[in-house]
């Protein structure tokens, strides 16, 4: 699971009130591998200058040093010209897409609903009493 998908995922839980953000525990992170043809260009700034209004940029900063990711390091807060600083761009690029959480816990901070990520999938589906 890339931080790019744990960033909009909530829990599903029906009654549950504090869906937002879920914890990540026991996370074993491993940089994604990628074979490449030499012409393919692995860095896409537009990409990234799309994605950062529509994540919670907070938690994917509090989300990364959590499991360990400081490097490459992400300012606290959004940089002003973040759609101009390419170094910012890369940064978020690497935690955003060459990351993955290999397994782990996804943990709601509201009702504490555990949900299982193995094989970098995790598994939010309800058990018959949860529905």
């Amino acid at each position: 699971m890339r931080l790019l998908s744990h960033n909009m995922l909530q829990c599903i839980v029906p009654e549950c009130t504090n869906r937002y953000p879920l914890a990540i525990q026991d996370a074993v992170v491993e940089p994604i591998e990628y074979e490449r043809d030499e012409d393919e260009e692995e860095f896409d700034a537009e990409f990234v200058q799309r994605m950062i209004p529509r994540i919670d940029y907070a938690v994917l900063v509090a989300t990364a040093r959590s499991i360990g990711i400081n490097e490459p390091a992400l300012p606290d807060t959004l940089p002003d010209s973040w759609a101009a600083d390419e170094p910012f761009l890369r940064t978020v690029h690497s935690i955003l897409q060459e990351m993955e959480i290999v397994s782990g816990r996804l943990v709601c901070p509201g009702c504490g609903r555990v949900y299982p990520i193995n094989e970098a999938i995790p598994n939010m589906i309800l058990r018959n009493d949860e529905v």
